[in-house]
């Protein structure tokens, strides 16, 4: 039953990243200012979970990927960047985002 509940958090973990990259990219179509605000939160709650499940398994590259993208989207302290830049970060972060999942999984760790 254990094995089962950690497949089931790998599968939600890589489809939580799939759907932030999903959103990153969508964002470089213009929308309202509500929608980088919600992106802010989502991407930078999602990057500090990927650092809480890389740490333990010794993913220090990712550690610091992870880490990099929570401050950069942090929506208490947000980083003020042109439009462009912002267009270049979240194609970049998208691809961080599927570019982890054969790497950086989710669930209980495996002895």
């Amino acid at each position: 039953m254990k094995e089962n509940n950690g497949l089931a958090a790998s599968a939600a973990f890589v489809v939580v990243r799939l759907a932030v990259a999903g959103l990153l990219v969508w964002a470089l179509a213009r929308h309202p200012y509500s929608y980088y605000v919600l992106l802010r939160w989502v991407t930078c709650a999602v990057a500090v979970y990927s650092v809480i499940v890389a740490w333990p398994a010794e993913r220090w590259g990712w550690v610091v990927a992870f880490g990099t993208v929570a401050l950069l989207f942090n929506p208490l302290v947000p980083v003020h960047l042109d439009r462009s830049t912002w267009a270049t970060i979240d194609v970049v972060v998208a691809a961080l985002m599927i570019g982890s999942i054969p790497f950086v999984r989710g669930g209980p760790s495996r002895p």
